[in-house]
């Protein structure tokens, strides 16, 4: 779109902005054009006029918490914040809000599938890729960075975002409409929005199989848990295994978050196994549970090394910079993915596979290649005792349950032999 303003002219690529000639449009608009940017979105007049569009902090479901309009407070600040990201579907430009941080974010603001009695539509704060052409938005200018935000794409399009019934003395629940004409919203630039330079999508994984093994971190995308990183349980769940946690970051934990990423082959097929690394139940493997629960998950759990071995083999597939789904490859479960369950207590999930819940989105940040210790070829102690009449040896369990461990003589006789 090319538009003449005050004497100059200037190159949108913005598909659906309607730009006014006022210079004070201009300024979201100029900075929408250089790329996304973090925004505030307040009613601009009628029903909650100087309220801001936020994330309500309570979920509606796993996937998703209703959004609304709140009053202004200085609490609020950095939750009144939301990132305007740019996109394409089918070739159509469409702008995406995305909770910028504080609670929920990451999440995109999105439609109920539900049409409710007077024809409106709630809207509400989804994880991220749940459905793209839903999350595609168009501002259409009323004034100086005033605008009625429309639905651009799919269920709902051309709807209009309104203020709807008040929810309390403090906030008003935020609906989509075709009838209610009181949709001005105020669109407050905050500032450009930098986003972090990141490898290509696959850079991990490739340089896993280029160089056969890496140590990495595992964490939540975005969704239930986001930011919160998976790791081993401490307390053990029987002799050979632990369950898997997705647990908040903390100081203490950086070495625990990490797991080795190594590659393995079964009937010809690569697979990837996710073994613990260090500190807590090193060397045991991400696996899976038998049982179904009543929800159809699968309850996670790392488990000693060879169990067996087609389950415990993983594949990653990119949704972005670093961002997979992460799948079950083989065997028992194939093809179900890694998500956050049920809340364990205020600082830990735990972890299933599920074929159902689409909030399935991991960031896996490397930390370091593996460097795998030089060992001697595994006949040369006993080669060497052979050739030399006799050696002196140390027998110590090389993984799973008392990985580290000595063998040694009791101190107490069991009897005189």
């Amino acid at each position: 779109v090319s538009t003449q303003s005050t004497g100059s002219q200037m190159k949108l690529f913005l598909l659906f902005l309607v730009i006014a000639s006022s210079t004070a449009a201009e300024d979201v608009l100029k900075a929408l054009a250089r790329g996304p940017a973090v925004v505030k979105i307040k009613k601009a007049s009628g029903v909650g006029a100087g309220y801001y569009l936020i994330a309500h902090s309570d979920r509606r479901n796993s996937q998703s918490v209703w959004a609304l309009s709140h009053r202004d407070r200085p609490t609020d600040q950095e939750d009144q914040k939301w990132n305007v990201l740019v996109d394409s579907v089918d070739g159509q430009q469409c702008f995406k809000l995305q909770k910028a941080i504080q609670r929920n974010g990451g999440l995109m603001l999105t439609a109920h599938s539900n049409e409710r009695e007077n024809g409106n539509v709630r809207t509400l704060v989804h994880s991220q890729n749940h459905n793209i052409p839903d999350e595609c938005w168009s501002f259409h200018s009323r004034g100086d960075n005033i605008f009625r935000i429309v639905k651009a794409m799919n269920r709902n399009k051309g709807m209009h975002l309104v203020n709807s019934e008040e929810r309390n003395s403090e906030s008003y629940w935020v609906d989509l409409s075709s009838t209610n004409e009181d949709f001005l919203w105020e669109v407050e630039f905050v500032s450009p929005l930098v986003l972090p330079a990141t490898p290509a999508p696959q850079s991990i994984m490739i340089k896993a199989l280029n160089e056969g093994s890496a140590v990495v971190k595992i964490k939540k995308a975005s969704g239930v848990g986001a930011g919160y990183y998976l790791i081993a349980h401490s307390d053990r769940r029987n002799s050979q295994s632990v369950w898997a946690l997705s647990h908040r970051d903390r100081p203490t934990d950086q070495e625990d978050q990490k797991w080795n990423v190594l590659v393995d082959s079964v009937d010809g097929q690569q697979c990837f196994k996710l073994q613990k690394a260090i500190q807590r139940n090193g060397g045991l493997m991400l696996t899976a549970h038998s049982n179904e629960r009543e929800n159809g998950n699968v309850r996670t759990l790392v488990h000693s090394q060879n169990h067996n071995i087609p389950d415990e083999c993983w594949s990653f597939h990119s949704r972005g910079d670093n961002i997979f789904r992460i799948v079950k490859a083989m065997n028992r479960n194939k093809g179900m993915h890694l998500v956050n369950s049920e809340e364990r207590n205020s600082e830990s999930y735990w972890v299933d596979l599920s074929s159902t819940n689409e909030d399935f989105l991991w960031e896996v940040e490397f930390v370091s290649p593996l460097v795998l210790p030089a060992t001697p070829a595994p006949q040369s102690i006993m080669i060497k005792a052979l050739n030399e009449g006799s050696a002196v040896v140390k027998i110590k369990k090389a993984s799973g349950v008392g990985a580290g461990y000595y063998l040694i003589a009791h101190s107490d006789r069991r009897n005189s032999q």
